[in-house]
């Protein structure tokens, strides 16, 4: 039996604003953080839409210095560290893992080196854009900026990078190895994404009846980091807990969600009646259809009707920020006792309690975070309240 492991810290930055107030009033509210996207090129495209970050401003978080030189999704990141660790000693700090999901990285910057190096030459171009060519960038710039001495690294995994990053946190600081860690995802939305998007077909509309944002989630970007503590250690500290992490798993294949979940229930002894809450990861692509099935045939079949959210249809998808969204979504709604509306949910999870687009009132012990790739690969996460 390991240590429990709980989460302490929150910070998120999605496309409501900075700040865990403004996501979950955001959730609340039902609305959708879609808007017309007008910095970059979207040329070709009828009906640009995305979830990004408006208005946002770093250096109110941040203060002025050093960032000229940091791109968009190093800045999203050290936003929502800046928030999540809010109140830590710099002891406490210099303890402390870090890990990181990414789907892309720093694409726009890798972009940019490339074009400038070919344009100006190896010789002539600036050395200092070279650092955000590199995958790990943001969270070497999260070490320095608040003295993390102890374990870093980064995930690359697609659209689950995110909630791994959180599994492999939590493992880390179940087995002892570390009391705590910074663990989360994200993303950036930019050009390269997007239009990838539109070439697979995936934005709204594509391949549809409508072009209506309802039917599909556009890409989306933002940041979200959780500190993972050691429940012995934060209660030493007289820090509250959001909730405890009971259990996770990673497996891949087309039953992987299912094996997965199966897992977790089987080590902690709940029951599949015991999971009030899903917060699914529905987008309305093919990979859903694997989350589906698993929730049939593990909690449907047991005659069990939790309710499901799913957040990514207000925030988009978000990749490396989007499995610590919706985790944060679930903590949230455990702590205020109620579930938002989902702003997009297909048809194929009305086996289970939908909600009708309304907001429910929920008393929930526990909730189940899901989160399947294009790649194959699925992942889940348990959670349970605090009391």
């Amino acid at each position: 039996m390991g240590r429990e492991v709980v989460i302490t810290g929150l910070g998120t930055v999605s496309c409501f604003g900075v700040g865990l107030e403004a996501f979950w009033r955001g959730l609340v509210e039902g609305r959708r953080g879609y808007g017309h996207l007008d910095c970059f090129s979207t040329a070709g495209v009828p009906e640009p839409v995305g979830c990004r970050v408006r208005d946002f401003n770093p250096e109110q978080y941040l203060g002025k210095k050093g960032l000229r030189q940091l791109d968009r999704n190093t800045l999203l990141l050290l936003t929502a560290a800046h928030l999540a660790l809010s109140g830590m000693s710099a002891e406490e700090l210099a303890e402390l893992g870090l890990v990181i999901g990414t789907s892309f990285g720093s694409l726009s910057s890798i972009y940019g080196y490339e074009i400038d190096i070919n344009r100006e030459g190896p010789n002539l171009i600036s050395p200092v854009k070279f650092p955000n060519t590199v995958l790990n960038s943001p969270a070497s710039r999260v070490n320095i900026a608040h003295n993390l001495t102890a374990y870093s690294c980064t995930i690359c995994n697609g659209s689950t990078a995110g909630l791994d990053a959180l599994g492999y946190a939590f493992r880390a600081v179940r087995r002892g190895d570390y009391a705590a860690f910074l663990a989360g995802g994200g993303d950036e939305l930019n050009q390269f994404i997007f239009m990838g998007y539109h070439s697979l077909s995936l934005l709204p509309g594509q391949g549809r009846s409508s072009a209506a944002p309802e039917k599909g989630v556009p890409p989306g970007e933002g940041a979200c980091l959780l500190v993972l503590e050691e429940e012995a250690r934060a209660n030493g500290k007289r820090r509250p807990a959001f909730a405890r992490i009971r259990g996770y798993e990673n497996c891949f294949g087309e039953d992987g969600l299912e094996r997965a979940i199966s897992y977790i229930l089987d080590k902690t002894g709940v029951e599949p009646r015991e999971v009030n809450l899903v917060v699914v990861s529905a987008v309305g692509t093919r990979p859903e259809r694997r989350e589906v099935r698993a929730l049939r045939n593990i909690l449907g079949r047991q005659g069990c009707r939790p309710a499901i959210f799913a957040p990514k249809g207000a925030v988009g998808e978000c990749y490396g920020a989007g499995g610590p969204l919706q985790v944060t979504a679930a903590i949230m709604a455990m702590r205020e006792g109620m579930v938002p509306p989902s702003a997009y949910l297909p048809a194929d999870y009305d086996d289970f309690d939908c909600g009708g687009g309304r907001l429910q009132k929920k008393e929930i012990n526990y909730a189940l975070i899901t989160s399947v790739g294009c790649d194959g690969i699925n992942s889940a996460l348990l959670l349970q309240k605090c009391c």
